[in-house]
């Protein structure tokens, strides 16, 4: 079953990276870094995208489902995934705002306790909406698939970050810039 979902991962994310990079492109130095920035963000909505249908995947293989069942549940994911994008968002600004705090000499008070509060607030917000999430997922579940579902949710993102990791060093290097005639 793993070696299954290993293949399957590489084949979704290994696989096309350097396809998801694109081909020859104009060399760095005349990119601009909004359009690096751009590239970077739609080549994660990709590999965000394989990723959620390689979950349903493993999730329906997982707890034995069959495909409306598997359906339901993706969907019902789906909208979690949504809700735990605009707190990711929050987290990722709140975040910014601390990093920069901790690089400045005398940082803002008042905008670092506003950050703190905002990354305990938001963390515990991610916390109740998996709970949420996986008592919706369980209804009407067998005993087993619930088991078996819990253990999902503890394995899956480990195995994708391992994946990934792997995925990474399978990557070609960026292209060097082009060499121009100097004075």
């Amino acid at each position: 079953m793993r070696r299954i979902l290993a293949v399957l991962v590489l084949a979704a994310v290994a696989v096309p990276l350097p396809a998801l990079a694109g081909g020859p492109s104009a060399p760095r130095s005349h990119a601009s870094a909004q359009t690096i920035a751009q590239r970077k963000q739609a080549r994660w909505a990709r590999i965000e995208e394989r990723i959620k249908t390689m979950r349903a995947v493993a999730l329906a293989n997982r707890l034995g489902l069959d495909s409306a069942t598997a359906l339901k549940l993706n969907a019902l994911m789906q909208t979690y995934d949504a809700k735990r994008a605009d707190l990711r968002a929050t987290l990722a600004q709140a975040m910014r705002t601390l990093k920069t705090a901790g690089r400045q000499r005398s940082p803002d008070q008042q905008a670092v306790d506003d950050a703190v509060e905002a990354v305990l607030d938001t963390q515990s917000k991610i916390a109740a909406l998996q709970e949420q999430e996986a008592r919706e997922l369980m209804a009407g579940l067998t005993p087993r698939q619930k088991a078996r579902l819990v253990l999902f949710f503890r394995d899956f993102p480990r195995e994708i970050r391992r994946l990934l990791r792997k995925a990474e060093r399978l990557r070609p290097p960026p292209p060097k810039p082009a060499k121009t005639a100097g004075p």
